[in-house]
């Protein structure tokens, strides 16, 4: 594998040099906003170079990162139940849970049965689990815990397949 690719124009690296990493145990993950700021500041740079664009002229190439994106607002609740009213049921249950508990999309498509205390009623989320590392409990709502209910209802008729509470086809286990 090319050393370095990480600085070579993104669009070089190839299927045989992420099949390698990942082989290395090393994850090979670029998103979008990466590939556009890498070809972007490459492009200006090769520009530069060949004398096309002067110094300054030559434009920084700063795009916003995650962090720079900050929300600033939330769906009003007429937004939020008109989204309910309006997708598949194993849909709404994971916008339910994601509106109830501010979770994070990873974290409840991947969250594991036994992370839930339903007698306690919180949702126990392991450091390891989380992006801020740190251990989290997030309450459940009542409304979160009929869903919760509705789901092991569901699973108990078809095969125990995961442990995970939602799949893909929205039911679960």
């Amino acid at each position: 594998m090319r050393t370095g690719y990480r600085e070579q124009l993104v669009l070089r690296v190839t299927k045989a040099d992420k099949k390698e990493l990942r082989e290395q145990g090393n994850k090979f993950s670029l998103r979008i906003s990466d590939f556009a700021r890498v070809a972007l500041r490459e492009g200006f740079k090769q520009i530069k170079d060949r004398g096309v664009i002067e110094g300054s002229a030559a434009p920084s190439v700063n795009l916003k990162t995650e962090k720079d994106r900050k929300r600033d607002r939330v769906a009003s609740e007429q937004e939020y139940k008109s989204l309910l009213d309006n997708m598949p049921r194993p849909t709404q249950r994971v916008l339910l849970a994601l509106y109830d508990t501010a979770m994070r999309a990873t974290e409840v498509l991947r969250l594991p049965w036994n992370m839930i205390d339903e007698k306690a009623g919180i949702i126990r989320l392991p450091a390891g689990y989380v992006k801020e590392k740190k251990n989290r409990t997030v309450p459940i709502s009542p409304e979160l815990r009929r869903v919760l209910a509705e789901l092991q209802m569901e699973q108990k008729k078809g095969a125990n397949i995961s442990s995970r509470v939602v799949t893909r086809n929205g039911v679960g286990r």
